[in-house]
């Protein structure tokens, strides 16, 4: 209950509790833990490729996101997330995180998600496919550790076609893919992504 709250401020998070409440009452249990900051911590660096994969959403606090390609540094705080792309694959960080403030975080570690949801249904399968797919299609420049709630609510409709009504299909019943760019999406290869390329 203390971490399915703050995990539930992520569509494809509270899509997988509605139609998979023991899984994830299981991601909760065994691949969520804490992590405290004090001010001036840094949580990763850009070009750092994280040697523990974790997805991260900020519980309390508040931290600094810059990226040397960028002036202006963005102020990341509760229930944003960052990180979410190595869950689904490999991943160089696109920029720092500093706290400003005392912070506490939530990590997802990308391995134990991975081993606790391989046997569960294909939503997950669905949901990385056309996640990794989004991402492939962004510019290099526009690359960021930070979420976004646009393209995880496209990937969700699409993982979970059960969970939304009949006005998101197309006449005669076939349901649409987001953005209506993904009809023919390809098996998940680690190869095709721009993910652990971009600099």
């Amino acid at each position: 209950e203390v971490y399915s709250e703050v995990l539930m401020a992520h569509p494809f998070f509270c899509c997988f509790r509605d139609v998979n409440p023991a899984g994830i009452r299981k991601v909760c249990h065994t691949c969520v833990s804490v992590v405290s900051l004090s001010v001036g911590d840094v949580l990763f660096s850009e070009l750092e490729v994280p040697t523990q994969p974790r997805m991260f959403f900020m519980k309390s606090g508040l931290t600094r996101y810059q990226q040397k390609a960028c002036r202006k540094a963005v102020q990341v705080q509760s229930l944003q997330w960052l990180c979410e792309p190595v869950l689904w694959t490999t991943w160089t960080h696109c920029g720092t995180l500093q706290a400003v403030t005392e912070s506490t975080l939530m990590a997802v570690d990308a391995e134990q998600i991975q081993s606790v949801c391989s046997t569960a249904d294909t939503h997950l399968t669905r949901y990385a496919e056309v996640f990794v797919t989004l991402l492939n299609q962004m510019e290099e420049g526009c690359l960021t550790d930070i979420g976004e709630i646009e393209p995880v609510d496209d990937a969700s409709t699409y993982a979970f076609p059960e969970l939304f009504v009949d006005s998101d299909e197309e006449p005669g019943g076939t349901k649409t893919s987001p953005r209506g760019s993904l009809g023919s999406l390809r098996s998940l290869r680690s190869s095709g992504s721009r993910r652990s390329s971009h600099r």
